[in-house]
């Protein structure tokens, strides 16, 4: 059962195993992915401390079934790039089809798309710098 996409297929590289008696255990395209079965209902929902460390670190490396987030979260980042990595996560987990596990959807084409004059004159400063706003609550 093909779980994963192949490392020289994602590379856009020829796969030395495909042609071999055996051919290759993973997946040459979307089409050939299959789901995995006995994942956990909190898959990919948290961070890996290993990698937090160091990337090195994790000896999972892609089979980790914690994130593995390409900004380090401990850091405050753009909201663009938090749904981004959100929007993968959530893409990972609907794919897997987990039993009990909850998922929360957002809108990204909202980041796409112009924002309206009202909201401009409320926030005119929006997208012009990677800090929000500040007020006496922050």
């Amino acid at each position: 059962m093909r779980t994963e996409l192949c490392k020289f297929w994602l590379r856009g590289q020829t796969c030395e195993n495909r042609d071999k008696e055996q051919g290759c255990g993973f997946a040459h395209g979307e089409h050939e992915l299959q789901p995995k079965h006995g994942l956990n209902e909190k898959y990919l929902t948290s961070v890996c401390k290993n990698f937090l460390e160091h990337p090195s670190k994790c000896s999972y490396g892609d089979r980790c079934i914690f994130q593995h987030p390409t900004m380090d979260p401990r850091e405050k980042q753009p909201i663009e790039a938090i749904f981004r990595e959100n929007i993968k996560y959530t893409a990972m987990r609907l794919f897997q089809n987990i039993p009990k596990a909850e998922v929360v959807y957002i809108n990204a084409y909202a980041l796409q798309t112009p924002r309206l004059q009202a909201f401009k004159s409320v926030a005119p400063n929006r997208g012009k710098t990677n800090k929000a706003p500040c007020n006496s609550k922050c």
